[in-house]
């Protein structure tokens, strides 16, 4: 991993990428990209929604909704005059009448679906929640995969894809498709993406509830968000391709977490809520919306506990940004 991320630091001194268990280019064992036609193939595993999944009864929106089965479906649709893609994951035992939580998941710079899938083991994690989640693919005008997060990355951000549109199409097609709970749609990044989620934050906040970055820090000044939202921000203090005090593509950990703290008008005392071994998360709860910084000392560049080392760790980063999300539905 250490010469991968190596390897990927001069690709990245503008731009951002990588991942625990996958190199800096984005390659794993098997990788694929999304097809242009909506196509599903089934899921395994059996039982019904997960806590906090379903909004419990039916709702009158929801009216005329198909049924889904459960697995992965590649959906193509036209944002801005380009075909954008996106993977939507559904979970077992949904059920078209009750409406659902939908996570966002957003892959990092030189990455594809493949990789954030294995990354994050997102599908695995929300199938136990009874959620949906989708992973959009980032655009590539020229070279690599990449998400216009305002400062940074890649192609995307110097030909200034309109990412943040596609976002609302993206969601807007999904609402049309499945059952989605409109008060609990989150986002949800590593590095490039969780720039994204952060600027999201700032021009998607009347639908985006909450977001749970990873390795990815404010990207977009000025950030100015329509109502208060809750943050939630994972990073080593040892990552040397978006550091944590000495950014060069975006805002420092500090500036960023100083941000947010400022714009949900927080009191400057904070409480730690989860200390385990190198990892330790403080929470700003005196404010509008809650904002949480988990620290992993000696960290790098990586999604904590992912890959396939998912679920060892200090902090399991997937299931610590679910728990934020269940507890930080839209008011």
């Amino acid at each position: 991993m250490r010469a991968s991320i190596f390897f990927g630091l001069g690709i990245l001194v503008s731009a951002c990428g990588g991942g625990d268990g996958v190199s800096i280019d984005g390659t794993t064992g098997s990788s694929s990209t999304a097809s242009t036609s909506s196509s599903s193939s089934g899921g395994g595993g059996d039982g019904g929604s997960g806590g906090g999944g379903t909004g419990g009864g039916t709702s009158s929106h929801c009216m005329g909704k198909s049924p889904m089965a459960a697995g992965n479906t590649d959906v193509s649709i036209m944002s801005s005059g380009e075909t954008r893609e996106f993977r939507v994951h559904v979970p077992p035992g949904y059920d078209a009448t009750k409406p659902v939580a939908l996570v966002i998941a957003l892959h990092g710079y030189t990455q594809n679906i493949d990789d954030f899938m294995f990354i994050t083991h997102y599908a695995e994690v929300v199938d136990k929640r009874g959620m949906i989640v989708v992973f959009p693919k980032g655009k590539a005008p020229v070279g690599v995969p990449g998400w216009n997060a305002g400062s940074c990355c890649g192609s995307a951000q110097s030909q200034n894809t309109p990412d943040v549109q596609f976002m609302r199409d993206m969601v807007a097609r999904i609402e049309e498709d499945y059952c989605i709970d409109p008060k609990r749609i989150f986002a949800s990044g590593f590095s490039n993406g969780g720039m994204l989620s952060h600027r999201l934050a700032c021009e998607f906040s009347e639908r985006i509830a909450a977001i749970g970055a990873v390795s990815g820090t404010m990207a977009i000044d000025p950030c100015i968000p329509k109502r208060p939202v809750p943050v939630l921000h994972i990073h080593g203090t040892s990552d040397i391709v978006v550091p944590y005090n000495n950014s060069i593509a975006a805002q420092t950990v500090p500036q960023t977490i100083d941000g947010w703290v400022a714009r949900n008008f927080c009191q400057p005392e904070k409480s730690v809520v989860y200390s385990k071994g190198s990892a330790k998360c403080e929470l700003y709860a005196q404010c509008n919306a809650d904002v949480e910084l988990c620290t992993i000392d000696g960290g790098s560049h990586e999604w904590p506990a992912g890959g396939s080392a998912m679920g060892v760790g200090d902090l399991v980063a997937s299931e610590y940004i679910l728990d934020f999300f269940e507890a930080h539905p839209m008011p």
